[in-house]
């Protein structure tokens, strides 16, 4: 039987195997719990981040108003698989009044150039809206969590 320290052992070697071969956070840890090698997920992150060395700068991006870019301090430079220079992190709280149910989703805007909190919005709800029409469902609110720059590309 393996304890939770093993566990976690063996987890942190598959979390610094993720992180080598550039998977994000959400895709080591899928695959950690296929292989049931799961514990608390907050811990898992806070791992994550230290393996991939990725600050956290999320909280004072949601500061930058709409009609601004981000300064580059705000930006977390990744080295991990990132097609374009700039990625940018949304969370979108949904409500659904038919089930009484509150959804929190989060997706992703990229983009070759730097954009504007408010492009960034428009962008990452215009799908959004198009599925909540169709489920009936309400964005109650939204904001811009993380801004991500890929480290070997150049700023604009």
């Amino acid at each position: 039987m393996t304890t939770f320290g093993g566990i976690r052992g063996l987890s942190q070697s598959m979390l610094r195997s993720g992180v080598s071969r550039g998977l994000t956070a959400a895709a080591t840890i899928r695959t950690l719990a296929a292989e049931g090698l799961t514990y608390r997920r907050t811990d898992m992150l806070a791992d994550f981040r230290e393996w991939a060395q990725v600050p956290v700068k999320t909280d004072r991006v949601k500061a930058v108003r709409k009609d601004y870019r981000p300064s580059r301090e705000l930006f977390i430079d990744t080295t991990g698989k990132q097609l374009r220079a700039f990625r940018y992190q949304v969370t979108v709280d949904i409500y659904n009044p038919e089930s009484k149910e509150r959804l929190k989703y989060t997706t992703n805007v990229t983009s070759d150039k730097q954009m504007t909190i408010g492009e960034v919005e428009a962008e990452a709800l215009e799908p959004i809206k198009r599925s909540t029409e169709a489920y009936k469902s309400e964005i109650t609110g939204y904001h811009v969590e993380a801004a991500f720059h890929k480290a070997d590309m150049v700023w604009d």
